[in-house]
């Protein structure tokens, strides 16, 4: 779903003050109840001086590789997916940005490093020569999807229903992992189900907040929270896979006709929480249960 102009606008400001390093205009741009959530590390930030101070004190400034491209999945909520170098290491960046009255209001954060790709999967898939993320700027049908619908694609994933989850992909459907730069249709989803090394991973839910309403208990008692609008979906949650890992993920997903038409998947891993903001945070637990 195509990117409201003045949001547009304030993120590409955002954006502009961050690499610039310019904090007056990055003040301005928050609301005096700004919060960020980091629920790889269970940080949260509060208030805009917080959030602020938090980008100022970062020692390792990112330098920005690849993006931004922004994404509408409601009219108050924006996606930013780019490609940073933070103290010489790539990461990609997707950033879940509420917006309102000209100012971000809450800013949900996941980063994660780049991956080969897997040799077991390489049959099924094609590598994307760039690094492009305007290259996925692939609209839907501009349909209103209604949320059972994009409920019931996250509940098949999360309860291991491929053959449930394959009805609702369009045949001509394209899924991406950007950080590896796998591209695939049905055939490699069905590859991916069937044959991954260990075993899929079990989900569980992150962060509780943001809105009961965007939160989808799935018929195993799995929370995901699932938001969206129009053609254009976006979900979140935590992955454990059977080693014990834990990740988290996030998608974004296009329908036309009713089904999925292009995906894109991010697998974060956990990290310590920084030492050089710990007096600018609160700690959380994004695997608490609902309460």
């Amino acid at each position: 779903m195509s990117v409201r102009p003045e949001h547009a606008e304030l993120l590409t400001r955002y954006l502009d003050g961050l690499i610039g390093g310019d904090y007056a205009a990055l003040a301005a741009l928050a609301a005096p109840e700004a919060v960020q959530v980091m629920p790889q590390s269970g940080e949260r930030v509060r208030g805009a001086a917080a959030f602020v101070e938090v980008l100022r004190r970062n020692p390792n400034p990112p330098t920005l590789l690849a993006g931004p491209f922004l994404t509408s999945c409601r009219d108050d909520l924006v996606l930013a997916e780019a490609k940073f170098d933070y103290g010489g290491r790539p990461w990609w960046y997707v950033d879940r940005f509420e917006l309102r009255g000209g100012r971000i209001r809450r800013q949900t954060s996941y980063f994660g490093e780049p991956f080969e790709s897997p040799a077991w999967r390489r049959p099924f898939v094609e590598l994307e020569p760039t690094i492009d993320p305007k290259r996925w700027a692939d609209d839907g049908d501009g349909q209103p999807v209604q949320r059972t619908v994009s409920e019931r694609y996250f509940q098949t994933l999360i309860d291991r229903d491929y053959e449930g989850t394959i009805r609702l992909l369009h045949p001509e459907v394209r899924m991406l992992y950007p950080q590896s730069g796998e591209r695939f249709g049905l055939a490699g989803f069905r590859a991916e189900a069937e044959g991954y090394p260990g075993g899929l991973p079990t989900a569980r839910a992150i962060e509780l907040g943001g809105g009961a309403e965007e939160w989808v208990l799935t018929p195993t008692g799995v929370p995901i929270r699932v938001s969206g609008d129009a053609d254009t979906w976006f979900g979140e949650a935590s992955l454990v896979y059977p080693d014990g890992q834990r990740w988290f993920s996030v998608f974004v997903l296009t329908f036309r006709e009713g089904r999925v038409w292009r995906a894109r998947g991010y697998y974060c891993p956990p990290f310590e929480p920084a030492a050089w903001r710990a007096d600018l945070v609160e700690r959380f637990d994004p695997l608490a249960a609902l309460g």
